[in-house]
């Protein structure tokens, strides 16, 4: 896929994901809705080409797996 052919929520997905700093986060971590980091979904979009690879998301940061817990990403 393209850069040309992506989608806004793909774009948007990855400068509210990927491109945020995770230095010293942890898996064991919490978010912003208590939860550790490791119950958190992967946050994917469609293949971005950046200057350091392909970017396709990122492990970990996605929505809440924890039942009927409203969070959409991991926050600290």
């Amino acid at each position: 896929m393209t850069t040309s052919t992506l989608t806004r929520a793909d774009r948007a997905t990855h400068e509210r994901v990927c491109t945020r700093p995770t230095t010293g986060t942890t898996w064991s971590d919490r978010c912003r809705c208590r939860h550790v980091r490791g119950r958190h979904t992967a946050a994917t979009h469609a293949a971005i080409h950046t200057p350091n690879g392909t970017c396709t998301g990122r492990n970990l940061a996605g929505a809440c797996l924890w039942p009927d817990c409203p969070c959409t990403g991991f926050t600290t």
